[in-house]
This record gives structure tokens, sequence and C-alpha cells, in this order.
């Protein structure tokens, strides 16, 4: 009996972090209310930052005509994953995460060679080194010219219908 008396209680200390969390739940945090930013200060803000680039980039912009708009590409990357937002005059257009577990081939650019054309799903399969051949669709390829080679997008979807592999 005495060589149990030694021994803490395995449940004292669970009960004690689940009390804590369901008083949590039963208490959540108070809700604050959010309000907007106007598109006038985002605007105002993404011209600021514009007079902020470099010499070099307001000269180049000069010389190609360079839209009114000021795009910025947001890059913050991480050991586990990759984030990246387009602002446009400083709202928010398009934000992308990529995760290192993520086995993500859609909208890389790869080299391969067209191995099958499958008319009925208007699509070719490429061989680009992989298990299996990318899908590319007709309205995707790059119109032929003699002797020139064309960087193509591989689409996202029918990946794994390969029917010449």
């Amino acid at each position: 009996m005495s060589d149990q008396s030694q021994f803490p209680k395995p449940d004292a200390p669970s009960t004690d972090i689940s009390q804590k969390y369901d008083a949590e739940l039963a208490n959540p945090p108070p809700v604050e209310e959010v309000t907007g930013v106007n598109a006038s200060d985002l605007k105002a803000g993404a011209d600021e930052r514009a007079k902020d680039r470099p010499l070099l980039q307001k000269i180049l912009a000069v010389f190609q005509k360079e839209k009114s708009t000021y795009r910025e590409l947001i890059i913050n990357s991480e050991p586990l994953e990759k984030r990246v937002a387009l602002l446009i005059d400083g709202r928010l257009e398009k934000f992308e995460i990529e995760r290192e577990s993520d086995d993500r081939m859609v909208g890389g650019i790869y080299k391969g060679r067209i191995k099958n054309l499958d008319p009925g799903l208007k699509a070719a399969f490429v061989d680009i080194g992989y298990s299996k051949n990318a899908f590319l669709h007709y309205w995707d390829m790059p119109r032929r010219s003699h002797g020139q080679r064309h960087p193509v997008n591989v689409s996202p979807g029918l990946r794994d219908r390969d029917p010449g592999h």
C-alpha cells in the first residue's frame, strides 16, 4: 500500500486540462467588430510604396508605358509552406499557399513530348518524365511553328487519366 501512495493519480492532471478546455468552450472570447478599409486609403498606401521603388524601376516603367496600377508581390517563405500574395493598388487580388507536403505539378512549366492525342477529350498526353503522362488540353497548346519549341502549363484535372501509359 505504501508503494502506491508515492505515485500521483493519473486522472488528476487530465481532468484539470479538460475542465479548462470546457470552460474556454463555454465562454468564448468576445467577437470584435471589424471595420473595413477604405479603397482610397489602400490606393494611397500603394502609391506611397510605389514612390519608394528603386530609380531604375521607375525609369523602366515610364519607357514601357506601364499601366497606372501598381502591382506588388509579397512572398512569405517558411520551412513548411510558402505564401504568395498579389496586391494591385494595395488590394489583395490573388493569394496562394504551397505546402511542402503537397505534390503539386499544376501550373508548372515542363519540357516534354506529346505521346498520345485524344480527339474525344480534345487533349494530348505529354511525357514530362513522371510515371504518368501529363494532361494538356488543346486550348492550352500553342500554335505550331516549324522548328520552334514552346513552353506550356500543365492543366489540372485529368492528369491521372492516361490511356497511353
